[in-house]
Order: structure tokens, then C-alpha cells, then sequence
């Protein structure tokens, strides 16, 4: 306990360091569909790494950076970045369904994978971080239309009229802002 104790304070103190100084000048410099791409690639070099025959601590030590440090200090942050091209009425919705759902899901699968017979965790490992990186390149994509799209939905159009306004509600909610309305101006 005393080696994973200080693994983990190294990691945590890299982590920190890394989200203080670090990630906010690679979104700047790099954009996140491009910092999307670091944590699938660098698991999917992980698990290459682990096909060579080592007898140190070295991969081991390794994969725990990876998952303690990667996940938490890059892979959470453009989770939160992310999460901002979802159009907003979603966003509580989705990021509830993600963390209270997918991510347990997902645990659950991966142990029950791991538990079953002949599985060779090598592979297992290669293949899901090769379909990661494929996804991440497809995230990517639609990324940039999809911040788009949402920013534009919840911008401030000034030169509409308030009757273009109107026109964009619903029905209902166009008769409840007009009663809000009426009812202000009586006074």
C-alpha cells in the first residue's frame, strides 16, 4: 500500500500540475478536437507498448499513469468541453445518463470481459483503444458544427423584431410570454 500510496501521490501532484499549467494552453494552441485525440492515442500506444515481453515494473506503472492521470487531468476536462455542444436543454439530461450510467455500465462490461475465459486482455485492450481513437476521430468532426449550432441557438439576435420572435415558439409558449407580457404592462 505504501508504493501505490506514493504512486498515487505523484500522479495527483502531475495531474495538478498538468490542469494548472498545461491543458488550457493546449485547447488554445491545439483546439479540442485535436486534444480529444491525446487519450485514445496514448492508450492505444499503452497496449502496443504491452505486446513487447518486459519483466520490470515499468508497464505496469505506466498504465496506471494512464488511467489515473490521463483520465482525470485530460479525458474528464474534454469531457466538460465537450459536453458544451450539447444543445442545452440535454445537457443536465446526457451528463446524468453519462456519469450515472454509461461510465458503471462500462465498468461493469469491461470486468465482466475481463473475467471470461480466454479472453486475452492484450487484445481486448488494443481493440477497444483502436475503436476509441476511431470514435474520437468521428467526435471530432462534428464537433465544430455542433458548438456551432448551439451557441447560435442560444445567441442574441438583435436585429429580429420581437414578432420574428414569436414566430420561432411554440404555440403554448408564445401565449404564456404573451399573458406575461399583458400582464406587466397593466400596471
Amino acid at each position: 500500500t505504501l508504493f501505490l500510496g506514493e504512486c498515487t501521490t505523484w500522479v495527483s501532484i502531475g495531474n495538478l500540475l498538468f490542469g494548472i499549467f498545461f491543458y488550457t494552453r493546449l485547447v488554445r494552441r491545439f483546439g479540442v478536437d485535436r486534444i480529444l485525440l491525446i487519450a485514445p492515442i496514448c492508450f492505444l500506444l499503452f497496449f502496443s507498448l504491452t505486446a513487447l515481453p518486459s519483466q520490470t515494473l515499468v508497464v505496469p506503472i505506466l498504465g496506471f499513469i494512464l488511467v489515473e492521470g490521463i483520465s482525470y487531468s485530460i479525458e474528464d476536462n474534454n469531457f466538460l468541453l465537450l459536453i458544451n455542444a450539447v444543445p442545452s436543454g440535454l445537457k443536465n439530461r446526457i451528463r446524468i445518463a453519462v456519469e450515472s450510467l454509461f461510465e458503471p455500465l462500462g465498468m461493469l462490461m469491461g470486468s465482466l470481459l475481463l473475467l471470461t475465459p480466454g479472453i486475452n486482455s492484450l487484445y481486448l485492450g488494443l481493440i477497444l483503444a483502436l475503436v476509441t481513437v476511431c470514435l474520437a476521430l468521428a467526435q471530432r468532426r462534428h464537433y465544430a458544427t455542433a458548438i456551432f449550432s448551439n451557441l447560435s441557438s442560444n445567441a442574441f439576435h438583435f436585429h429580429r423584431t420581437p414578432f420574428d420572435w414569436f414566430k420561432r415558439m411554440p404555440p403554448k409558449e408564445t401565449k404564456l410570454v404573451r399573458k406575461k407580457l399583458l400582464s406587466q404592462l397593466k400596471i
